[in-house]
């Protein structure tokens, strides 16, 4: 059920993070925050097929987009505790205590987060036919099933989402580095930049998803696939006023990007996969990251310096435009006219 992986999951990051507070170690610091991150995926992949399920077809865009600019804000005001690091009683140790935050919403949550109609039948349905799979069997058929039932739709979506996270991996991960050591910024130039863009970006979740719901999914992922490189070129080659309106413009079609490729990784499989294929979107990006931080240190030398080679990946973005015009339009469908469930 949805509804129970979501909150043991909200449950196991509050908690894991409150813990890293306290560790005595780097190894423990270390391994609290990979159990702490797992249970976050988790909570986020679900949350993700709570909202398909939930909100009516002509509306399924926004709630994603207004989840995203949620979770941004969220991202906000932990960098804002982060700059009164100095004020805080025990200093950084203080910052993983705020994860308690959920814990004691959690009977707010318990209660206001019911399980999806849609699984609800899905789950008497196979109860009803009989089949009782568990363990491992249980686990692993759903992604096996992904990949012989809809194997073109999963090749489709593996490849937008590895593609994407290839191109923007170097682009997010060295504009600090290329602004600080490259260009001679201020520390504080860099973090009033990043919260302005960011500030920004948190609208381009609510604009990808309301465009989504208007003239679709795959229009809307073509326009801000094709602007991230361009974003991106003018990021490394412009100076002065320039770059801060460049980052904004590689936030925006970013988060924009990313609604769409979560609608996508939920409206195009049916009840039975869907947790599953939101997971598998998530493992994929994983992939594309360190794929895409491997590939800027094996070419950077030959492509001659950082700039230059973070922008030729960030052209990687334009893979994932083509494999996104294979795949079907969602927008204002009902889930059970994109994908039927196929059993036996």
């Amino acid at each position: 059920g949805r509804r129970r992986v979501f909150l043991a999951s909200v449950l196991g990051f509050s908690a894991t993070t409150c813990a890293t507070g306290f560790a005595r170690s780097p190894a423990e610091f270390v391994f609290m925050q990979m159990v702490c991150r797992t249970f976050m995926i988790a909570a986020a992949a679900t949350s993700v097929v709570i909202i398909t399920e939930e909100f009516p077809a002509k509306d399924r865009g926004w709630g994603l987009g207004m989840m995203g600019a949620l979770a941004a804000c969220g991202h906000g005001l932990g960098a804002a505790l982060f700059a009164a690091i100095e004020y805080l009683p025990y200093g950084w140790r203080a910052l993983y205590v705020f994860g308690l935050a959920p814990l004691l919403l959690f009977p707010l949550l318990r209660r206001g987060v019911a399980e999806t109609h849609r699984y609800l039948d899905h789950h008497q349905k196979r109860i009803a036919s009989g089949d009782s799979t568990t363990g491992l069997a249980g686990w692993a058929r759903p992604l096996k099933r992904l990949f012989t039932s809809y194997r073109g739709r999963m090749a489709g979506l593996t490849a937008v989402s590895l593609f994407a996270a290839f191109g923007a991996a170097s682009v997010f991960q060295f504009s600090g580095y290329y602004l600080l050591k490259e260009l001679a910024w201020t520390p504080g130039q860099y973090s009033l930049m990043v919260i302005v863009a960011g500030a920004f970006g948190i609208i381009g979740n609510v604009a990808a998803g309301r465009l989504g719901d208007r003239i679709g999914r795959r229009g809307v992922g073509v326009i801000f696939l094709v602007t991230f490189p361009a974003a991106a070129w003018l990021f490394f080659n412009g100076r002065g006023s320039i770059l801060p309106l460049a980052w904004m413009m590689v936030i925006f079609s970013w988060t924009a990007c990313d609604v769409i490729m979560k609608a996508l990784s939920t409206e195009l499989f049916p009840t039975s996969y869907r947790g599953t294929a939101s997971g598998w979107l998530i493992f994929t990006q994983t992939l594309g990251w360190a794929g895409g931080l491997g590939l800027n240190a094996l070419t950077i030398e030959a492509l001659g310096g950082m700039a230059r080679t973070t922008w030729a990946l960030s052209l990687l973005m334009l893979g994932a435009t083509i494999a996104l015009l294979f795949l079907p339009e969602t927008r204002r469908r009902e889930l059970e006219d994109i994908s039927q469930d196929q059993r036996g």
